[in-house]
């Protein structure tokens, strides 16, 4: 079983350009968590857990006064399993998330003049996810993930469209080779298959947009000194490159106004010490 809770505080001064005035305040939120997890011998451990949140936000009513911080409420429940026998974790989890309090227009005011948190925003979907080890040179991984995400509340015409720039589907497959033994001991090199799934741009019709998927590679390496001198023992040498053949793809959209590209070829090098 686990139980938790935190107390934010906020503090924020938003400056109004043209009309010379300042608006100051001050939120707190208390929020929790609580999940309650079963093993039972032959491996198989579901789970249930509750959770909440709030994020603060900047849009303002028609008195320029800030709109209080968004809730959000989600309920989890999934299995995790690990066999007796073998290196292997496989999990499952489906969730239903709920952000309230969410700006919306204030049907009061002329329209971009005012905003009331009255909106609401309904995410559900489904997570799966493996990882296992089928030699101790060999790390694999793979996940899959369904997101159903639709505004549920608003009074500015965007009542059941889906919020902008969040796939509705992921995926990745990962694996990394190690060698044992031999005059390269240490050395690893792998790779991931990631794919982003259609995401739309938020708007109401005419202006609505499906933005297509895209499947990228990933490339990485990696040695371990250690494997080679114990006295160098916490030494890593890592490259990761995303994006391996430069793919150029449309990450995501915002109404009809603007779009992104995704991210190009990177490639990060990197030299670690862990002591």
């Amino acid at each position: 079983m686990v139980l938790s809770g935190r107390e934010d505080w906020v503090k924020s001064n938003q400056l109004n350009r043209l009309g010379g005035t300042t608006t100051a305040f001050d939120q707190n939120q208390f929020t929790g968590h609580a999940g309650l997890l079963y093993l039972l011998p032959n491996g198989v451990a579901p789970y249930v857990s509750y959770s909440t949140s709030f994020q603060p936000q900047t849009a303002t009513d028609v008195n320029g006064k800030a709109l209080p911080p968004t809730q959000g409420k989600q309920i989890e429940a999934g299995i995790k399993f690990r066999p007796p026998a073998g290196d292997t974790l496989l999990t499952a989890a489906l969730y239903d998330l709920r952000q309230t309090n969410v700006a919306t227009q204030d049907p009061s005011a002329p329209v971009g003049f005012g905003s009331i948190a009255a909106g609401e925003v309904r995410s559900r979907g489904v997570e799966l996810e493996g990882a296992m080890h089928p030699i101790p040179a060999l790390n694999l991984k793979a996940s899959y993930s369904y997101l159903d995400n639709q505004v549920t509340k608003d009074n500015s015409g965007l009542e059941g469209t889906r919020p902008y720039g969040v796939p509705q589907q992921t995926a990745n497959i990962y694996a990394l080779y190690t060698v044992q033994e031999g005059l390269v001991t240490g050395l690893g090199v792998g790779g991931s298959v990631r794919y982003l799934g259609r995401n739309f741009n938020g708007a109401a019709a005419p202006d609505n947009l499906t933005i297509p998927g895209a499947t990228l590679f990933d490339l990485l390496a990696s040695y371990d000194f250690g494997r080679v001198n114990p006295l160098l023992t916490g030494l890593t040498l890592n490259l990761d490159v995303t994006n391996l053949f430069n793919r150029t793809y449309i990450s995501s959209c915002y109404q009809a106004l603007w779009c992104w590209y995704g991210a190009s070829r990177n490639a990060q090098a990197s030299l670690r010490y862990r002591m």
